[in-house]
């Protein structure tokens, strides 16, 4: 009996752009199938090639990585426009946050924000956090404690620890001697205590992204916090 990968490859195989994006999907993760990174590329290529807005997010993802490729963000800059402007939300996250840091392309943070609030729209919770980032500290809007406050709730409301951390501490801060916001801020914090002092393995990709974000030269007028949560924005 002929298993899902091989029909995958069938399918591919005529031009199906879906079976392309999976089988990609297969190559990079090894879904019953040896793990082949060069090869996950390859499809992703092809299935963008005809429009598909997944493939194209999942091939700009392969560039900005360096999976199966080159590293190169100029590349996963492009491809992630072609899915931004087939309104892919996932897409218009991973572009803004390399508008936000100047990564194959000019740094803009106006523009950040702007594909930020496109995600946002659509229920985005890592793009929820990031504009609440944005509006905490003045990055390419004026600082809204009221809008970073129900951005970051939003984003906790779906699990997301960073922003279950930040809210809790903005509501100790607002009202560290009131019972109310003291409530709020342990509630929040008894959310994500089991993963916010866990740093990643120093072998996963997350760590490594961590530590390549740490490096990027910021320039002078960055504001210090944004040197030191860059690398919250790196979650793929």
């Amino acid at each position: 009996m002929m298993n899902y990968s091989a029909e995958l490859q069938l399918t591919a195989d005529q031009g199906d752009a879906a079976a392309q994006y999976h089988l990609g999907i297969c190559y990079l993760n090894g879904y019953g199938i040896k793990t082949d990174a060069t090869k996950a590329t390859g499809m992703f290529l092809l299935a963008a090639k005809q429009d598909l807005k997944r493939a194209q997010d999942a091939l700009g993802h392969c560039y900005e990585q360096g999976l199966g490729v080159e590293k190169n963000y100029d590349e996963a800059a492009r491809a992630y426009q072609l899915a931004v402007d087939q309104n892919y939300a996932k897409s218009q996250y991973r572009l803004g946050v390399l508008y936000l840091l100047g990564c194959g392309v000019e740094k803009n943070r106006a523009k950040a924000v702007e594909l930020f609030q496109l995600a946002v729209e659509q229920g985005h919770a890592k793009s929820q956090f990031s504009l609440g980032l944005c509006y905490q500290f003045g990055w390419g809007v004026e600082k809204d404690a009221t809008k970073t406050v129900k951005l970051y709730q939003l984003a906790a409301d779906q699990g997301h620890t960073n922003a279950q951390s930040k809210l809790a501490a903005l509501c100790y801060k607002k009202g560290e001697d009131t019972a109310n916001d003291m409530k709020e801020a342990a509630s929040a914090l008894t959310k994500c205590t089991d993963t916010l002092f866990t740093p990643p393995p120093q072998d996963s990709q997350a760590f490594k992204d961590s530590q390549e974000l740490k490096d990027l030269d910021l320039d002078s007028d960055s504001d210090s916090d944004l040197a030191t949560t860059a690398a919250q924005f790196w979650e793929i």
